[in-house]
């Protein structure tokens, strides 16, 4: 109820902020159950402040006392950051472990509100206080450790309200992250019989509470049955269950089952629909027969086919708009699939405003023509229909790229500055990665001779997982240093040459770029060196031819049999043997691991490539230059039964496994089959390339060697 009437208050008292014309907010739950909410305001020109204007909206200061006495009260119980510090207090939970503030407590005093270099606002904070400092303990308080507020809020609700001017998006991220970040987990240890304590962990930090021992008995299927003797289990770790559990507080529990929203977005923000002609996305079941489903995909209207027969309809006002503008004006009716001009609010002066945002589209080759169409429609009033779109002053042209051109879109280096922005704010949530990947795409694809000032211009949004990474460590929060800025910067440069690479160029071609300290390039090259360099030129082949001969020698015939069996189907790819085997190990101590030896040696002495794998981390240290299965074909942690591995087909995991004659995977039954199927899939797929035949051969023709003793994995009866 009272965050209810703060956004009235706020959106409907223009001498708070201005005239509110968007906002959004979050709702979050502390550790102890308490709810808070964190919340961007946005308003509009004329209501903008500026540094003249920041102390008329924030203030860090200790309200004056005779002046304002309720506002005094409520800032020096509230909003006052306790005293902390190695000669303070070291023991508040804000000292991170050299004993400095997290929350960069106490600030500086500053006779004038400033802006620093990085646009983080410097808040006025008086070496003179209009009123008297705050006693804490021996320890007395004024400005530099007053919370930035504003007057009339923490006059009016007597709380706890911290208000900042905004320095950028990031702002939108930050409060984002605690819808996207996922729930708390907790981690609960039970027992039978004894107390054991809950550890309830929930973002790094752990709360401990006490669990009695009969409540565990009711949550344990180990509790002792009536009238059976009871065993002292007491040293016993296999009578103690962990689970693993969502975590939600009484409060939060509360508040979701009354349905209350836990985030809010004013105005709303409706998708728009970004499809080329005939490839809109179609979502049918299973039972749906093909028939049905391409009459479904016909009779499907995106937006964007709406927006069209909008223009067609022969609406003049909805002629004269943008596709991102027509959610201002109309809202999309999802039942009748059509633009339905609003009518609430229409005369009012503050009435509400829809905002419209197309999909992003990156300018990658295969997405070219997707992303000039979008480029279009984002210049391009009131088209009728696509061939519409590609009319340029009476001109019809045959592709949306053309169009593009025609108008001069894509000559524009400008262009490629605003798809970073756009792509940024689209990938906000995702990270810089992928940032990265788009800077690199318009590298690679795009005609830019500006791509120097193309870095410059974004360079922290290129880098600021980095920086983010620093800042967590360090617990800096807004500035850091020119020597760590560079260093994140040269992180960011290795990272693309890295993607670069994959594409067949390295930083070196594009000489304008800032030069790559090669000495932080070698050290992270030799951490991550890959696993292909490791099987081309890690092994000295004399050596190995040396080691075959006396695997030979040594081998029983049983040994003798499959390894002469694996190595035909080796050397002699494509002519229907059989490539897939199992060795059954019934117990071990029955020379599987030396079978394994003898064939990744011959394999690798005749420069072969052969990948030993394996489940479980402890096997992998019994085979030479073995690495997990997940590692080697970068299988998800969480699979399905549609599933790939993550690879592409430009890496090195990608070259080494289409180079690679013999897989070795041991300990095999513990892995689940929907692992199996996701390598099965990729390899088919990414063998297609060499022949479209691999694609109906499991594991795409390449010769497999499983091995272990399904009789350690214990059967398992659905809902048994």
């Amino acid at each position: 109820m009272k965050l209810k009437e703060l956004i009235s208050y706020i959106k409907t008292k223009p001498y708070i902020f201005g005239n509110v014309i968007g906002f959004t907010h979050v709702v979050e739950f502390q550790k102890r159950s308490l709810p808070h909410a964190h919340m961007v305001i946005i308003v509009d020109e004329p209501s903008r402040p500026t540094l003249e204007t920041y102390d008329k909206y924030v203030t860090a200061e200790l309200p004056d006392q005779s002046k304002h006495p309720k506002a005094y009260a409520t800032v020096v119980r509230n909003m006052m950051h306790t005293p902390c510090g190695k000669n303070i207090n070291k023991k508040r939970p804000c000292l991170d472990d050299n004993l400095q503030c997290t929350k960069q407590y106490p600030k500086q005093y500053t006779e004038e509100t400033f802006i620093d270099s990085k646009g983080f606002v410097h808040y006025k904070r008086r070496s003179q206080p209009r009123s008297m400092p705050v006693k804490f303990g021996d320890y007395y308080a004024d400005n530099p450790w007053v919370v930035p507020h504003n007057l009339y809020l923490v006059t009016k609700y007597d709380a706890h309200i911290n208000v900042e001017i905004c320095a950028g998006v990031q702002a939108i991220k930050y409060l984002h992250e605690y819808i996207t970040k996922g729930s708390d987990k907790s981690q609960v240890k039970l027992s039978r019989d004894q107390a054991q304590d809950v550890n309830i962990t929930t973002n790094g930090n752990t709360a401990t509470s006490p669990m009695t021992a009969a409540s565990t008995s009711t949550a344990t299927s180990s509790a002792p049955t009536v009238g059976q003797p009871q065993e002292d289990n007491t040293n016993r770790d296999e009578i103690s269950t962990w689970v693993n559990a969502r975590y939600i507080s009484p409060s939060e529990a509360c508040w979701r089952l009354l349905g209350k929203n836990l985030h809010s977005t004013f105005p709303s923000v409706t998708r728009l629909a970004v499809d080329l002609p005939n490839q809109h996305r179609v979502y049918f079941n299973n039972n749906t027969t093909i028939a049905n489903a391409v009459n479904a995909a016909i009779a499907k209207k995106t937006t964007l086919q709406a927006f069209f027969e909008l223009n067609a309809s022969g609406d003049v006002f909805a002629q004269n708009l943008l596709y991102i503008d027509v959610p201002r004006h109309y809202s999309f009716d999802k039942k009748q699939k059509k633009w339905v001009k609003r009518r609430r609010g229409i005369n009012s002066q503050n009435r509400v405003k829809g905002i419209g945002r197309m999909y992003f589209v990156p300018p990658s080759a295969a997405n070219m023509e997707k992303y000039c169409m979008r480029l279009l429609l984002l210049h391009v009033r009131g088209p009728q229909s696509f061939d519409n779109l590609k009319n340029v002053n009476g001109v019809q042209y045959a592709t949306f790229r053309e169009a593009a051109q025609s108008m001069g879109l894509l000559a524009n280096e400008d262009e490629w500055h605003f798809c970073l922005d756009e792509g940024y704010y689209a990938m906000i949530r995702t990270g810089s990665s992928q940032v990265r990947d788009l800077f690199v795409t318009i590298l690679m694809f795009c005609t830019i001779s500006t791509y120097k000032q193309l870095w410059d211009n974004h360079k922290v949004q290129l880098s600021e997982d980095f920086i983010h990474e620093i800042q967590q460590s360090q617990a800096v929060l807004q500035k850091l240093t020119d020597a760590q800025l560079e260093s994140c910067y040269q992180k960011a440069l290795i990272d693309i040459s890295r993607k670069l690479m994959t594409h067949g160029k390295s930083a070196k071609n594009y000489p304008e770029l800032p030069q790559i300290d090669e000495s932080l390039f070698n050290q992270e090259d030799e951490e991550l060196r890959s696993l292909f360099d490791q099987e081309v030129v890690g092994y000295n082949l004399e050596t190995l031819a040396t080691e075959v001969r006396i695997y030979e020698e040594r081998m029983n015939a049983d040994q003798l049999q499959i390894y002469n069996t694996v190595l035909n189907s080796v050397n002699n790819p494509g002519l229907g043997i059989p490539t897939c085997f199992f060795i059954d190990d019934p117990g071990g101590g029955t020379g599987k691991t030396y079978l394994y030896h003898a064939l990744l040696t011959k394999v690798r002495a005749e420069s072969g490539i052969a990948l030993a794998t394996a489940s479980l981390g402890i096997a992998v240290t019994l085979l030479p230059g073995g690495r997990t299965a997940h590692s080697t074909f970068k299988i998800p942690l969480k699979t399905d039964q549609t599933s790939t591995c993550h690879y592409s087909k430009q890496s090195n995991t990608a070259k080494l496994l289409k180079e690679a004659k013999l897989i070795i995977w041991d300990e095999a039954p513990m892995t689940h089959k929907h692992a199996f199927e996701a390598v099965d899939r990729s390899l088919r797929d990414l063998m297609s390339s060499v022949h479209i035949s691999y694609v109906g051969k499991p594991f795409g023709g390449k010769v497999d060697v499983l091995g272990g003793d399904f009789r350690q994995v214990l059967p398992v009866v659905k809902r048994g």
